[in-house]
């Protein structure tokens, strides 16, 4: 995925936008997981894209000192089961 994370501080909203690229034939998705106050929140999944093409990522959250945007591509629609590594989204 190409992104770019901003974060409008203090307490403004965090943004994550960029494209969730595909080249072949099987279905990714992008899930984000945000930690508030050291709480990890579930997965949620945001978009899909299956077969070659490219899917819009925009993303947005309020802000609070404490949260972090975590996301992953995930192979599939429907779980976090087959994953890349979860990274800080800024």
């Amino acid at each position: 995925m190409d992104s770019t994370g901003s974060t409008s501080a203090p307490f403004g909203t965090v943004h994550v936008e960029g494209d969730l690229k595909n080249t072949g034939s099987d279905c990714y998705s992008l899930w984000v997981r945000w930690n508030t106050d050291l709480v990890v929140g579930p997965p949620r999944k945001h978009v899909s894209q299956c077969g070659s093409g490219a899917a819009k990522v925009k993303i947005s959250a309020a802000y609070m000192p404490t949260t972090v945007a975590y996301v992953a591509i995930c192979r599939g629609t429907k779980d976090t089961k087959d994953c890349n590594e979860w990274k800080n989204a800024y």
